[in-house]
């Protein structure tokens, strides 16, 4: 069997577990992001005429506290 062929085949056999792997530890960031006490949202910031999608996150609050 030629080398390219056998990496190949080899790449064909591991990516699933792989990705498989990477499934599960996305489930537990998930409910693990659910249950922290922080708010997270998407924000769009505009800058000479640019714009550009966010993610920010900070600490949940009834009150507006400007020392966070």
């Amino acid at each position: 069997m030629k080398r390219t062929s056998l990496l190949t085949l080899s790449a064909l056999l591991v990516a699933p577990l792989f990705f498989a792997s990477a499934a599960l530890a996305q489930d537990w960031a998930k409910e693990r992001l659910e249950k922290s006490p922080r708010h997270r949202e998407w924000v769009t910031i505009k800058h000479d005429g640019r714009s550009v999608e966010t993610f920010i996150a900070y600490p949940e609050s009834k009150d507006s506290d400007p020392s966070c």
